[in-house]
């Protein structure tokens, strides 16, 4: 049996298995986290950057993270908000209303 790990999220601690996808973990703990290019049965693509996510105080995208030993995750803080603000931003200002294929 593998031993669990223990990762902090937004100030909570939890146990999680090894190699557990962080934004999957993130989504089962009933948190938001925009993810606009990410499908489980995918994997993540890591083009838009709106899972963007504060580990162990750097900006990180959480579809393309394993969880680690120890880990601090914040999904609430201003570098978090202005981030996925930003990955917004950029994806809307080249958006031109075609939602079948998607050049970004």
């Amino acid at each position: 049996m593998q031993e669990h790990l223990i990762v902090t999220l937004d100030g909570k601690d939890y146990l999680v298995e090894p190699g557990k996808n962080l934004l999957e973990f993130i989504k089962e703990q009933q948190t938001f986290v925009p993810s606009i290019c990410y499908n489980e049965s995918l994997g993540p693509i890591q083009t838009c950057d709106t899972c963007a996510v504060e580990i162990d105080g750097k900006i990180e995208r959480a579809c393309g993270t394993t969880v680690q030993r120890s880990m601090v995750v914040n999904t609430t803080t201003q570098p978090v908000q202005d981030s996925q603000k930003e990955a917004l931003d950029r994806i809307l200002e080249k958006h031109q209303l075609y939602c079948t294929v998607c050049d970004y």
